[in-house]
């Protein structure tokens, strides 16, 4: 069980490593011309986020890992539980390893440029006047690195596991069955709409927003990563 958790840790990261290379030089490179385009335009702000890619790069990677992972680690004789578990750890890492370092280049290259600008992502309006808001950790009134990553991590591994389950659901039942769960989910968020449901979980969320809500994100995320193994149990290859 050990030799096989450990070799299909080694094998979803080795499949990470070129995407992961290519994804912050891509990333990095845009932040790298939007300091030169400011500079030359001579504008003492920046604005660039690097958050939503990282949400969205964790989300489908673990969609990605479904088809290009799996079935390669079963044929390889890896059992389901242990490919299971390796999977898991592989999307806290991933999570808290892309949270890490996105805040990371932020925080050093915001003291370099001395602009508090650099991840602006939103400019809203309050009292009619406008308000630049650079991450989601300052509604909750204590911004920090620390809450940064937190969120960011949160939210990325919340993605991982909803991606990882309908990425399994895609691959087991094909297309048509993928196609026919996700109308069913948008479906069901409509009438829970029309019912008011949605509203009530709304403001039961925001009314006394703060770190705690990211827990129970997180906790959810746990809950598709734990319902995901019905599916992986019995996963055939193709």
């Amino acid at each position: 069980m050990v030799k096989e958790l450990k070799g299909s840790l080694v094998y979803l990261f080795s499949n990470l490593r070129f995407s992961l290379i290519v994804f912050w030089s891509i990333l990095i490179a845009v932040l790298l011309i939007s300091i030169v385009t400011s500079i030359i335009l001579e504008d003492s702000h920046v604005s660039f986020n690097m958050s939503a890619p990282v949400y969205f790069f964790t989300g489908v990677f673990g969609f990605w890992m479904v088809k290009n992972g799996i079935p390669f680690l079963i044929k390889m004789g890896a059992t389901r539980k242990a490919i299971f578990i390796a999977s898991g750890i592989f999307g806290i890492v991933l999570s808290l390893l892309n949270a890490i370092i996105s805040n990371t280049i932020i925080k050093i290259v915001s003291i370099i440029y001395k602009s508090g600008g650099i991840n602006g992502a939103l400019s809203i309006y309050i009292n009619g006047n406008e308000q630049q808001i650079n991450h989601i950790s300052q509604f909750l009134g204590h911004d920090s690195i620390f809450s940064r990553i937190t969120i960011d991590s949160t939210i990325s591994f919340f993605l991982f596991c909803g991606f990882f389950f309908s990425g399994l659901i895609f691959y087991k039942y094909g297309v048509v069955g993928g196609i026919s769960f996700s109308v069913l989910v948008f479906l069901f968020i409509i009438y829970a709409g029309n019912v008011g449901w949605l509203e009530t979980l709304f403001i039961y969320l925001f009314s006394d927003f703060g770190v705690t809500f990211f827990y129970q994100m997180f906790a959810v995320g746990i809950v598709f990563y734990l319902l995901s193994f019905l599916l992986l149990r019995r996963l055939t290859i193709r």
